[in-house]
């Protein structure tokens, strides 16, 4: 009890009042004892009067000649007097992304500090991008500290970072630090778009009344339709909510945008990809049509809904895309896949998002969806999850409440053939190795207390 008003009630208030932000804390609060650390840290491993400047400087409101920044040093003066003589010292007055435009020269080493702490996925994937332009391609280092345990965004996991250790920082307030050899990163960095799905209020309120509607409707909409078991299940679901989906599931599927981000684009492009559960193609207009054309050979859309394929098909031809991407109707689960979808062994990247968990036979798709990948590929899926990341961390009492609200979520999501991803689910696949696995809260429309987890899990395939 101690040690969690310590950590949400002090360091949280701390924090606030020292201009940290929410989103840079909330990746540390699973871990008991933050601010116990810290304060170890800071009073018992370094020295405030000799050595940690960081914390005397505050203090004291001055630098000590003895205690204070390598630069400010006495043996350094010369070294740094004939550096600004020669112009090497350079103030921006402007943005991160200015300063990185501005730049004449390679970049060899961006040292990011923490500030990716505050950043949603989109804002680090715009920065790589633009450092990715100025950085040098053989020496470049790309160097950071973060409050969370591990690499904690998605577009940063595919730099093949390794922590550094960092033992004598004098800050005491991050727990790990990483570098990036750009040499090393097999991934090219491109900027997300948002485009506009919004229709409107109205078309919200009905498209969530016909999903809220749908048992009572559903069997006179499945007694017009020629398919059968699982797709005439979804066929029926969708028919009628195909003009108003996008714009309504912008609201509910919080993972897809962070999927997308996710993506790994090769360097040398001549990618294939798989949107697996597709629908409308939605995902393409996360990527601006001149990416989609310097990455992609080949991309297919491949559903089981004739009707969102119908969506599907208008995007890619207003897209003019139609030379690249191609719809696909089609159970992935079926053997007969094979038959209609790129050849076995050929495929870069399928995603899947918020399909996974409305697939019967999530094993036969995770198999079929294997054997399609070259070595290397990768699988990312963007869907409900049962659990967050760190519910194991929570304390009897809350992880009990957790399992009471993670069965209300899966009773009420299971009524429209939402089966949320557990262990079960994601565990043990052959020849797949995880990647990254991200958990969220997001919130459902006109619910706003309901807020179920989203996340992003990725899986590369390591054998043939």
């Amino acid at each position: 009890a101690i040690a969690w008003l310590m950590d949400n009630i002090m360091l949280r208030g701390g924090c606030c009042l020292a201009g940290v932000p929410e989103r840079q804390m909330a990746l540390g609060l699973h871990r008991p004892n933050n601010l116990a650390m810290v304060i170890e840290r800071v009073f018992f491993k370094t020295d405030l009067v000799k050595d940690n400047y960081f914390y005397s400087g505050y203090i004291l409101g001055y630098y000590k000649p003895d205690n204070c920044p390598r630069y400010l040093r006495r043996e350094h003066f010369a070294a740094m007097k004939k550096h600004l003589k020669d112009g090497k010292l350079k103030l921006v007055h402007g943005t991160m992304l200015e300063a990185i435009d501005n730049s004449t020269v390679p970049i060899t080493v961006a040292s990011l500090l923490d500030h990716m702490d505050w950043m949603p996925d989109r804002m680090i994937n715009e920065e790589m991008t633009h450092l990715f332009r100025k950085m040098d391609p053989v020496n470049g280092k790309i160097f950071w500290r973060t409050f969370a345990d591990n690499v904690h965004a998605a577009p940063l996991s595919w730099l093949n970072a390794v922590p550094v250790n960092d033992d004598d920082d004098r800050v005491g307030m991050y727990w790990t630090t990483w570098i990036s050899h750009i040499k090393d990163v097999k991934v090219a960095y491109e900027e997300r778009i948002d485009t506009n799905q919004d229709k409107g209020m109205a078309m919200q309120l009905i498209t969530g009344l016909k999903m809220v509607t749908f048992p009572f409707w559903k069997p006179l909409v499945a007694s017009t339709l020629k398919v059968t078991g699982h797709a005439k299940d979804m066929e029926a679901f969708y028919k009628y909510q195909k003009e108003g989906y996008d714009s309504f599931r912008e609201g509910l599927l919080h993972a897809r945008p962070a999927l997308m981000e996710a993506f790994p684009l090769k360097k040398d492009g001549k990618m294939v990809w798989i949107d697996i559960g597709g629908g409308t193609a939605r995902n393409l207009e996360f990527l601006p049509v001149e990416v989609i054309r310097k990455y992609f050979k080949e991309i297919v859309i491949c559903d089981i809904s004739a009707s969102l394929l119908e969506m599907a098909q208008k995007r890619i031809n207003a897209m003019g895309i139609q030379d690249i991407a191609r719809v696909v109707e089609h159970d992935v689960t079926a053997s007969t896949m094979f038959d209609v979808l790129p050849a076995a062994g050929s495929v870069d990247m399928i995603t899947m998002s918020y399909s996974f968990s409305m697939i019967p036979n999530q094993k036969a798709a995770i198999a079929n969806a294997t054997k399609l990948l070259k070595k290397g590929g990768h699988i990312g899926i963007a869907d409900f999850f049962q659990k967050g990341n760190y519910d194991d961390c929570l304390s009897p009492l809350f992880r009990r409440i957790r399992a009471i609200e993670s069965v209300l979520h899966k009773a009420w999501f299971a009524m429209d053939h939402v089966h949320l991803l557990g262990d079960k689910q994601l565990g043990n696949f052959e020849g797949l190795e995880t990647v990254w696995d991200n958990r969220f809260r997001g919130s459902i429309p006109f619910m706003p207390f309901f807020q179920p987890y989203h996340g992003v899990y990725i899986m590369r395939k390591t054998g043939k």
